[in-house]
């Protein structure tokens, strides 16, 4: 008898058996699915928990000292802009701004309910700022994976420069978490391209480019990202349509705004030292000692070292596309630079930071598997930034050597004295901050008016150049008693006539006396 028949005849069927091994491979698979499925809400709350505790402590961070500053100038031209009717509102900020309206329009509407002080405005900033936090998250999620979002939220809730902006009245920080949605929703549909995706993109990247025209380079670099698949082109033709529609219809505006030599100043800054600024504020934001490019560069060097030496390919690649994301927010603004169309500045840059952040959570926050102590170097290398960063906000946000110009100090200081008097303003504009705490001031435009005591803010009338001719009988009484801006007093026994200055001077007059 054959070895076959010998098998059969002992009852054993090698096609069963191969079978049976089959059925029992496909089973063992159900179960090991099944007790994944049970471990994933655990998980899944587990990191839910993690996001709604890092938002909160992101929260407290710019809610905590969001009073403690006076407003500055450029917050006192949003102030100023937020008090008017709507539609005059949007026709006035086309001539006296350099952005888009979107932040306008809803801090117009934010203000009808909350005010215009520095917390009520200031707050619709911080709200921003603090939902930029989960959209980190769900962004580094959709990019690389939930740890490297867990650090990219920790990370976007303790950086001191995203929250300095966090309260600032200004479009930043809106355009910080637009840039995250967006972002977000770009590693979305690179996974599981839909029409619904690609829309909710398009939606978010229209409202970027309302907000701040710079936000046009990280949605170029994301445009050019989903279009490198047939498929998603395909899918993504009308997204594409609406967002080059956006363009096209703030692109009037911006072309009107930039010829109003409202940002000329920047292009008078060389450009080394505005690389300079942008590479400190990414990573310390206002802080400066002498050890800060240690620090950044510090940063840096771990950050590459981490995601070359310790996380997975899929990760690297994942890294890569975030550091391109932000490369292309930072680096892009230079061509027009060198074209002579130069705008760039630190803060104009900001929505590159989320982008940067989660390639360095990328490598810090890997799912390789990783030996023990290697492990343990990159957790405390992450606790250590996050640490870091938090100590440098609390530093900035509640210190007087990082603060913004004192206006309310000042208003403070010309009020001390009791009298009524003459204010001179260098440069100008920036007597819209003064206005909001001395409203009672009126701008001389003629001769005529006296007064028997002057107050000249910003430097004294023999460092101008040439130097302020006041009248004879005024003289030096003094410095004041504000410590960021400084005002310097002089006075006469009797009133003299005042002459407005020509040049770039504001003369103004306060007839009130506390």
């Amino acid at each position: 008898m054959s070895l076959r028949n010998r098998i059969f005849a002992a009852g054993y069927d090698p096609l069963t058996a191969r079978w049976q091994r089959r059925r029992c491979a496909e089973l063992r698979r159900k179960l090991l699915a099944n007790a994944e499925g049970l471990r994933r809400p655990l998980l899944g709350s587990r990191t839910a928990l993690a996001v709604a505790a890092i938002t909160a402590l992101g929260g407290l961070l710019r809610f905590a000292t969001l009073g403690r500053q006076s407003y500055w100038y450029d917050e006192a031209v949003t102030v100023g802009l937020v008090r008017e009717p709507l539609l005059h509102m949007i026709r006035l900020s086309a001539g006296t701004e350099s952005t888009p309206p979107l932040y306008y329009v809803v801090g117009w509407a934010w203000t009808k309910l909350f005010g215009t002080s520095e917390v009520g405005l200031r707050s619709l900033s911080a709200i921003f700022g603090t939902l930029a936090i989960p959209a980190a998250f769900a962004a580094g999620r959709e990019l690389v994976s939930a740890r490297a979002g867990l650090l990219a939220a920790a990370l976007t809730a303790a950086s001191p420069f995203l929250v300095w902006y966090s309260q600032e009245a200004r479009a930043y920080s809106l355009l910080v978490l637009l840039g995250a949605v967006s972002v977000a929703l770009c590693g979305r549909a690179l996974k599981r391209p839909t029409r619904g995706v690609l829309s909710l993109w398009a939606a978010s990247a229209a409202l970027a480019l309302w907000t701040e025209y710079f936000a046009l380079f990280l949605v170029a670099a994301e445009a050019a990202v989903l279009a490198s698949s047939r498929r998603r082109r395909r899918l993504a033709t009308l997204p594409f349509a609406g967002v080059g529609l956006a363009a096209v219809a703030v692109f009037p505006l911006a072309y009107h705004q930039a010829n109003t030599s409202l940002n000329d100043w920047i292009g008078r800054i060389p450009l080394r030292i505005r690389l300079e600024s942008a590479a400190r504020w990414l990573v310390v934001g206002p802080f400066s000692t002498a050890h800060v490019w240690w620090t950044i560069g510090g940063v840096i060097v771990l950050g590459l070292g981490a995601v070359l030496l310790l996380s997975t390919r899929r990760e690297r690649r994942s890294a890569a596309l975030a550091a391109g994301l932000g490369g292309a927010s930072f680096l892009l603004p230079l061509i027009p630079a060198t074209l002579g169309s130069d705008y760039f500045l630190f803060r104009n840059v900001i929505a590159a930071w989320v982008p940067f952040a989660i390639a360095l959570g990328a490598g810090l926050a890997t799912e390789a598997p990783l030996r023990p102590w290697l492990r343990a170097v990159s957790v405390c290398a992450a606790v250590a930034l996050v640490v870091l960063s938090t100590t440098i906000s609390i530093k900035v946000t509640s210190g007087r050597h990082y603060a913004r110009q004192d206006w309310r100090g000042v208003a403070r200081c010309l009020n001390s004295t009791g009298r009524p008097r003459a204010i001179l303003v260098s440069p100008a504009h920036e007597r819209a901050a003064l206005k909001l705490y001395l409203p009672s001031v009126e701008e001389v435009r003629h001769a005529g008016r006296t007064s028997a005591e002057l107050d000249v803010i910003g430097q004294p009338a023999s460092a101008f150049d040439p130097p302020l001719h006041l009248p004879r009988m005024l003289v030096p009484a003094g410095a004041s008693c504000s410590d960021s801006i400084p005002v310097f007093r002089y006075r006469s026994p009797r009133a003299v006539s005042l002459r407005p200055p020509q040049r770039d001077v504001a003369l103004l007059y306060d007839p009130e006396a506390p």
